[in-house]
């Protein structure tokens, strides 16, 4: 199983493998219990965001009822997203406790406390079984996908992808606001799966430019959960340890936002047309090579 457009393959063909894979792949997952249960629900939403980008991707050629796919897979990352939440609360409570003075620690981790008496259990936040269904009809609506051409779809839609995370990159720069920030990671995660898609046609150049999206992505990713801790846990404090805590939580958004910017400026240093060309010729040049190996640095 490879997350990688295959040469000679009809794009739509490509996409249904990959749908279809990355979907049988999560069906097993979902049968995990017990202790590796949490990893187990951060797989499968790596895997549906990974399918997001796919079905983005070739958007321009999706019929209007495979369109809806993307938002049906959607709906199911956020009803996995609830168990996964706490635990990432708990971690950045642990992590931020750290950087606080020790005196402010407890009013922290008591503030989690009652938050965490106001939720569900993690591990009964959700039925994560219940959902096999769910991804079982995905499974089948990849196997019929159609699309209506193939000719520039997949550079033109990695093309756009480029774009608006270029734009969205000036609108967190401009607005420093963590929506702005969460909406930049959104865009930028995206991409790095869609760059992923097609790396092996120029592994040298483009497998290290998936990994500053990934390091940027991680950076705005802690960012957007001290964030969540300031939302969630905020009101819960009072006094010097309510300041204390944003102080702390602000600073840290400050230092990893700062860091995964700098990053995506070297992304996207390229105008969406230079960067479109580029990986064009890289495509075309790896299309027309059969002497390449399908499966080296797979």
């Amino acid at each position: 199983m490879s997350y990688r457009i295959r040469r000679g393959e009809p794009l739509r063909l490509s996409v249904q493998r990959i749908g279809v894979e990355q979907l049988e792949s999560v069906l097993d997952e979902l049968t995990v219990v017990g202790p590796d249960r949490d990893a187990v629900v951060h797989q499968v939403r790596l895997r549906i965001k990974k399918l997001r980008a796919l079905l983005h991707v070739v958007r321009g050629g999706l019929r209007r009822t495979d369109r809806r796919l993307a938002r049906e897979l959607r709906d199911l990352g956020r009803a996995l997203a609830s168990a996964r939440d706490l635990r990432v609360l708990e971690g950045t409570t642990r992590d931020l406790c750290q950087a606080l003075p020790s005196g402010d620690r407890p009013a922290l981790r008591a503030a989690l406390r009652a938050e965490l008496k106001q939720r569900p259990p993690a591990e009964a936040a959700t039925d994560v079984s219940a959902l096999r269904g769910s991804f079982r009809r995905a499974q089948e609506q990849f196997r019929r996908l159609k699309l209506k051409a193939d000719d520039g779809l997949l550079i033109g839609g990695l093309a756009r992808s480029y774009r608006q995370t270029s734009r969205g990159l000036r609108e967190a720069t401009e607005a420093l606001t963590p929506e702005a920030t969460h909406e930049l990671r959104k865009r930028a995660k995206r991409l790095m799966y869609q760059v992923r898609l097609v790396s092996h046609a120029c592994p040298e150049l483009l497998r290290p430019l998936a990994g500053l999206l990934k390091s940027a992505t991680d950076e705005l990713g802690v960012a957007n959960d001290h964030a969540v801790l300031l939302a969630t846990l905020g009101p819960r404090l009072k006094g010097p340890a309510r300041k204390a805590v944003r102080v702390a939580a602000d600073e840290r958004q400050t230092e990893l936002r700062t860091a995964a910017i700098a990053r995506l400026r070297i992304v996207l240093a390229e105008s969406p047309s230079a960067f479109r060309d580029r990986v064009e010729r890289y495509w075309s040049l790896w299309d027309g090579n059969p002497r390449d190996s399908e499966d080296e640095g797979a």
